[in-house]
């Protein structure tokens, strides 16, 4: 009776533990849905909502520049840069997509 209590006591655990990490999981891949900045979109909500996404991803420093940070490494600034500019373009109207890659180059 006690090993069958002890099985039972360990999938309980793992049931448990297995579900604490699928929450953690899917909150670690939460999407945000955000209305594509354009020229219809105001502004100043738009960048509030970026810099709350920006924040939660760790890569808001990238856009306040390099100079909040000045100990972190070139790949690590490079990295996160790249974070910060595509997270940006994902949230922007096709027509501001192609305005802004005019002006900086891929």
């Amino acid at each position: 009776m006690s090993q069958l209590w002890f099985s039972a006591f360990c999938h309980l655990i793992w049931y448990v533990i297995v579900g604490l990490w699928l929450r953690i999981w899917k909150k670690m891949s939460s999407k945000f849905d955000i209305e594509r900045f354009d020229e219809k979109t105001s502004f100043a909500l738009w960048q509030v909502r970026m810099a709350a996404i920006l924040s939660t991803l760790g890569i808001l420093d990238a856009v306040y520049g390099r100079e909040v940070n000045a100990k972190m490494t070139d790949e690590r600034w490079k990295e996160m840069d790249d974070k910060a500019v595509s997270t940006i373009q994902l949230c922007l109207s096709d027509a501001t997509v192609q305005e802004v890659s005019r002006k900086r180059p891929l």
